[in-house]
């Protein structure tokens, strides 16, 4: 596939770090198949739910301060009613629940071959279908920008968004779960660059520029993103980070 997305759940991030346990366990059951209207009925299911209930008195959003908890439980619970499909050998575990630092892993052997997870095309961010979203109202937007590709900006104007929706985004809870604190270069400050060798500094500032350049941006959308959230650098700051470290062509 060629379109850029950010798969939820990051399968393909966590995947990457996926650790075998005990070899003395039996295999992994293969995952059932579910049709399109099996899919389409376990989200009507879920949205109906308490998982999805929502309440403009007592909407909630999304706390993106460095320390607040990441929401692993809600995630797990949205996810199966959403219709994605988890093996029973997949678990994913707290590395370090001080940063809250989270990781995949198997608790039994997984056969050659045997798929871990399906997560249905209708749930995976796209830049072209974030794109074709937010259609015209960007336009300017991404004319200041002058990038070779502009999918990882939708993406961004997409994930801001569904955080100003709260509990209304279908997407809530895989928000909810997502890292607050990154030390990447789009995060460091000029100390940390001066304590980089030139040439990760010179890397990182390039990721630091990127940002200023979405932040610039932001001024050029007036319709569907308030001026709170624009004028809100920590927010931004995550959203860009939540993108880039999930971004993929």
């Amino acid at each position: 596939m060629t379109t850029s997305l950010i798969s939820l759940l990051s399968w393909s991030h966590l995947l990457s770090m996926l650790a075998i346990s005990s070899a003395f366990h039996p295999p992994c059951h293969r995952l059932p198949h579910l049709t399109t209207n099996q899919l389409r009925q376990r989200q009507l299911q879920s949205s109906q739910s308490k998982l999805h209930q929502y309440s403009p008195a007592a909407a909630a959003t999304i706390d993106i301060s460095e320390n607040a908890p990441r929401d692993i439980d809600s995630l797990s619970a949205w996810a199966t009613n959403y219709g994605i499909q988890i093996s029973d050998c997949f678990e994913l575990t707290y590395s370090n629940e001080e940063v809250g630092d989270v990781h995949a892993i198997t608790n039994r052997d997984l056969p050659a071959d045997n798929p871990i997870v399906l997560v249905p095309a209708e749930l995976i961010m796209t830049g072209g279908k974030s794109r074709q979203e937010i259609g015209t109202e960007a336009t300017r937007a991404e004319q200041t920008l002058m990038l070779s590709d502009h999918n990882s900006f939708y993406l961004f104007l997409k994930v801001l968004k569904e955080y100003e929706l709260g509990e209304q985004s279908t997407w809530y809870y895989y928000l909810n779960s997502l890292p607050r604190y990154y030390s990447n270069g789009a995060s460091m400050t000029d100390f940390c660059f001066g304590c980089l060798p030139p040439y990760a500094a010179t890397q990182a500032q390039e990721e630091k520029n990127r940002l200023k350049r979405f932040e610039l941006a932001l001024n050029e959308v007036t319709t569907f993103l308030s001026d709170e959230t624009k004028r809100n650098s920590d927010l931004v700051k995550w959203a860009f980070n939540v993108v880039h470290t999930r971004y993929q062509e």
